[in-house]
């Protein structure tokens, strides 16, 4: 079962953390994970409507936010750039999947330049 953390801290700014992840702090990370999973797994689990698939979507987006921390400039909110990961896993999940209705029918549409900054 996945609950948020009471231990948030919410007058740590966004930004700070980041700036924390990008010198490897993993528990800053932590926190914004614990900021935004729950709106996260809402995301995907209405696009996708399994839960156990929405949870390991949101794992696999937050993975791939780790991992291209460094690249985050700061032009625009974590949550963003988070949001449009999540959408872009999501979407690449389901067209896997061939789930009919999968894409732009819905109004998703996949951001192929923040892809090519995701794989270097």
């Amino acid at each position: 079962m996945h609950t948020e953390a009471t231990a948030a801290q919410p007058d740590v700014s966004e930004l700070d953390l980041v700036k924390r992840c990008q010198q490897g702090d993993t528990t800053a990370f932590d926190e914004l994970v614990t900021r935004y999973r729950t709106r996260i797994f809402g995301m995907i689990y209405n696009m996708v409507h399994n839960e156990q698939d929405a949870w390991d979507l949101a794992q696999d987006s937050f993975v791939k936010a780790w991992k291209s921390i460094n690249r985050f400039r700061g032009k625009s909110s974590f949550y963003t750039r988070i949001y449009r990961i999540v959408m872009n896993v999501t979407i690449d999940w389901l067209r896997k999947k061939q789930v009919k209705g999968a894409g732009t029918e819905f109004g998703y549409e996949r951001d192929d330049r923040l892809a090519a900054q995701e794989t270097g």
